[in-house]
């Protein structure tokens, strides 16, 4: 019952959190226009590739192993990475002059690039907490960053302020409310001996690299401005913002569940697994449903401009199942210690997500690419389970990685 309390705490945060920046996000692009919303994107996916990459899932890393009372390496990965966090968002607010010739946007993407940075930094903080099932403070703070966002976004608008400007402000401000209260929540813990850079890369490394990988995927938007032009790809990436915020789902239950999935009897292990992904399958599946009414959609919430994304809109409705489970597949074998699997994984469907990509956009521009990425998802993801079943169920396999 704890558990269950637990997860729909951290769910409802982190869904609130995935609502709200789709929401920032669509009306960022109603009022900017596919172009220049296509400037945007394209800053949007570079910012998440280097964070994640950067990030070197330390989130997972320190929950894991301060579940596993190995705190030194918990806190070494912390102190690590948030050097490493800060030394990349110098770097990207210095890409972001890229776009100085016009200002607003130049602050919009310098604003989100703070925003990602104080997000994933909170983030690792909060696991501290998650690693002793305490979800009360992950709860507050994503809930009070999340609502923040949102009310100096609209009030702003409310003002007629620039959009890009709105959005800007509201990123910079969310991010200092959410480390305030991450700082706050979770204070800095006694006199811990920290475990060497050397030492935590050796042992993150393996960890790291699913997600690393994986977040290159975040490339397509970058190919489908080269293949079909900024207007495409500003009508595909915000098409897409429908459903990419849902990957935040996997990043509230992931932290509840790998600390149990680490010490759990192997049985438990691979019935979770298993219905974790039919839940996978039947998401995926639930968006047919909707192909009668997807280019009413798409005109209804982002406005004329955006005429043609009802297909775009079902491909990537089609992924909902694979953003929102296949993390925690993912997750489950990582507490397992079977880094290695998820990692090449990763690698092999990320290579396969950025070629069918590309030779979507080919054939059928931003509809075409927008099938590639669903394909190819939902197969790694399969594979995956597959693989990570076989695995689960071979005592030996719980050696690995």
């Amino acid at each position: 019952m704890k558990l269950l309390r637990q997860l729909g705490s951290m769910g409802g945060a982190r869904g609130l959190e995935a609502l709200i920046q789709a929401v920032l996000l669509i009306l960022l692009a109603r009022e900017l226009g596919p172009t220049l919303f296509g400037i945007v994107a394209i800053y949007h996916a570079v910012h998440s590739v280097i964070f994640i990459v950067v990030g070197m899932n330390t989130a997972t890393f320190v929950v894991r192993e301060e579940a596993l009372g190995r705190p030194d390496l918990a806190h070494g990965a912390l102190r690590m990475n948030s050097i490493l966090l800060t030394c990349a968002l110098g770097l990207l607010l210095a890409g972001s002059l890229y776009v100085a010739d016009k200002p607003l946007i130049c602050l919009a993407v310098a604003a989100n690039a703070f925003g990602a940075w104080s997000q994933q930094l909170g983030d690792n903080r909060l696991s501290l907490a998650l690693a002793h099932h305490k979800v009360r403070p992950s709860v507050t703070a994503v809930s009070a960053r999340s609502i923040s966002s949102l009310l100096v976004f609209l009030g702003l608008l409310s003002l007629h302020a620039n959009a890009a400007l709105a959005f800007g402000v509201a990123r910079v401000g969310a991010g200092l409310v959410g480390l305030g209260l991450v700082f706050l929540l979770v204070p800095r813990a006694g006199k811990i001996e920290k475990a060497s850079a050397r030492r935590v890369t050796r042992e993150q490394f393996p960890l790291a690299v699913a997600p690393g990988v994986a977040a290159l995927r975040q490339f397509d938007t970058v190919i489908v401005t080269l293949i079909s032009g900024l207007a495409a790809s500003g009508l595909y990436s915000a098409v897409s913002r429908i459903a990419s915020p849902l990957v935040l789902f996997s990043a509230a239950i992931n932290p509840v569940v790998i600390p149990r999935v680490a010490k759990a009897p192997q049985d438990k292990v691979v019935k979770l697994f298993d219905l974790l992904f039919v839940g996978l399958i039947l998401l995926t599946l639930l968006p047919l449903a909707l192909i009668p009414c997807a280019e009413w959609m798409v005109v209804s919430i982002f406005g004329l401009e955006f005429s043609g994304g009802g297909v775009v809109m079902i491909w990537m409705l089609l992924r909902v199942g694979e953003v929102t489970i296949g993390p925690v597949l993912a997750g489950i074998l990582q507490a397992r210690r079977l880094d290695r699997t998820v990692a090449v994984n990763a690698v092999l469907f990320t290579a396969f997500m950025l070629i069918g990509t590309l030779v979507g956009a080919l054939h059928s521009g931003a509809a075409g690419a927008a099938a590639g990425v669903a394909i190819v998802g939902l197969l790694g993801r399969t594979r995956l389970w597959l693989v990570g079943r076989r695995l689960l169920r071979n005592s030996e396999g719980q050696t690995k990685g």
